[in-house]
């Protein structure tokens, strides 16, 4: 049977643990919205990564097209500017879709450029997210655990209170 002092430390211990076992389902609660928080970043950067590699594709071909398109212009240019020399105001046309491709294709290919270093960026953080995601799942099992041990507790707690009030009548 437990000394009087004894009985007293071990209420207070069951009521301090109590009081931690409310904080647990809000860490817990918490742990889950990290989580949810952590599933969306890592969906929304699937997505941008998917995105950019559907674009990628499309401005090399719209930068292969206007390669090909300034090549063409060249020629001409050379072939008006031997044949006829009235066509000068022609030729002074051409050049300026020419250059306006050129500044295109740079523009492309710096956009080129920023996408391919965007998808290296977000390919880089996947490992760290998923990586952030396990540490939480397995934060949240651990927690989970420490509930259900709680729970025990409060239940052998529970269970001694009961027998205890029967053996101070007897």
């Amino acid at each position: 049977m437990l000394k009087e002092n004894e009985s007293e430390e071990l209420e207070e211990w069951m009521v301090s643990e109590v009081l931690e076992e409310a904080s647990v389902p809000r860490i817990v609660e918490e742990l889950k919205a990290k989580l949810d928080e952590f599933e969306k970043i890592r969906q929304e950067l699937k997505e941008r990564i998917e995105s950019a590699q559907r674009l990628l594709p499309e401005l090399s071909e719209k930068k292969g097209h206007l390669e090909k398109d300034v090549r063409h212009k060249r020629d001409k240019i050379a072939e008006i500017t031997k044949s006829i020399p009235q066509l000068k105001e022609k030729t002074k046309s051409l050049q300026k879709e020419v250059t306006q491709k050129q500044e295109q294709i740079e523009k492309l290919e710096k956009e080129i450029h920023q996408k391919k270093e965007e998808i290296a960026e977000i390919t880089d953080s996947i490992p760290t997210l998923e990586r952030n995601r396990n540490e939480i799942q397995e934060s949240m099992e651990l927690q989970q655990e420490e509930t259900s041990r709680i729970d025990e507790e409060i239940e052998l707690i529970s269970y001694a209170k009961k027998y205890k009030a029967k053996l101070i009548k007897l």
